[in-house]
């Protein structure tokens, strides 16, 4: 018996999240998440910290609910890399804030529980997350990334004769510039990282995607783009203490992704509604 699912491995803690996640998505939103920490302390109750995957499968068949399914063995899911993303980063039916990263270790932020807690958005709010987000918003949140990685860029190739010959590459705990890099290659990474972004935003703008996998693209290229961007002005402040860097950089990582997805969803459902409208009154 364990006190709490945080004491079992990170693996298998990601197998019981998922579980749970499945075992009450049949369920009214109101009664999730009473049902799903309800079910969470039973598997504390019956874990050790050492179990294995093996382990779970087997006291959760003991339980008579669904087996632990990895998302990719989902019958009908996009598991494209876009599509994981945007379900891990936006999935308002979790009361999970916190859910395991989609690649490493570490933790990734579910924005739609944020969003369900602060009131912007109902848990039920799109039938499928993304499937009815138009094309025009899909565009126009394509832009952002877009604008910021040109800026990145241009930047680079306006000013960058006037840089400084060495670059802060990485900050200390107060924001003190503790490693440096050579103009160029600052120059080359943070340029090579703001092309990525734009890419993604391109794939994301595309017609010829659809659903979670487009807005996944569209969050993780204003992810990169927004951090390049914040890491290009924190280089352009040299030796300069930026005791603030670090948190605005997080802030950027952390504020881009969200309000992408949120905006997404918003179009999404306002969508929805709109056929919902025409369906009515049609009838």
């Amino acid at each position: 018996m364990i006190p709490d699912l945080a004491d079992l491995s990170p693996p298998v803690r990601a197998a019981a999240g998922r579980w749970l996640d499945d075992a009450v998505a049949p369920l009214d939103p109101a009664i999730r998440r009473g049902v799903r920490e309800d079910l969470a302390a039973e598997l504390s109750a019956r874990l050790e910290a050492s179990a294995s995957e093996e382990d779970l499968a087997a006291v959760t068949a003991s339980m008579g609910l669904p087996p632990v399914t990895d998302p990719a063995d989902r019958h009908g899911e996009d598991q494209t890399l876009g599509a994981r993303l945007a379900r891990r980063w936006w999935d308002p039916t979790s009361h999970r804030i916190l859910v395991p990263r989609l690649m490493g270790l570490g933790w990734d932020v579910n924005f739609g529980a944020v969003a369900v807690r602060l009131g912007l958005i109902e848990p039920d709010a799109e039938d499928v997350p993304f499937a009815s987000t138009p094309d025009r918003a899909m565009r126009a949140v394509a832009a952002l990334p877009l604008v910021l990685s040109a800026a990145v860029v241009t930047h680079y190739a306006v000013r960058g004769s006037g840089l400084p010959q060495h670059l802060p590459q990485h900050w200390d705990w107060r924001g003190e510039p503790d490693r440096w890099t050579t103009r160029r290659d600052a120059a080359l990474l943070d340029s090579g990282m703001a092309t990525a972004g734009a890419a993604l935003a391109l794939y994301g703008a595309a017609g010829s995607v659809r659903g979670a996998r487009r807005a996944g693209a569209l969050a993780a290229a204003s992810t990169l783009s927004a951090t390049t961007v914040g890491i290009v002005l924190l280089r352009t402040l040299g030796s300069t203490r930026v005791p603030w860097g670090a948190p605005a950089l997080t802030s950027a990582a952390l504020t881009a992704p969200a309000a992408t997805l949120f905006a997404l969803a918003r179009a999404g459902r306002a969508a929805e509604r709109d056929r919902d409208l025409s369906s009515g009154g049609a009838s």
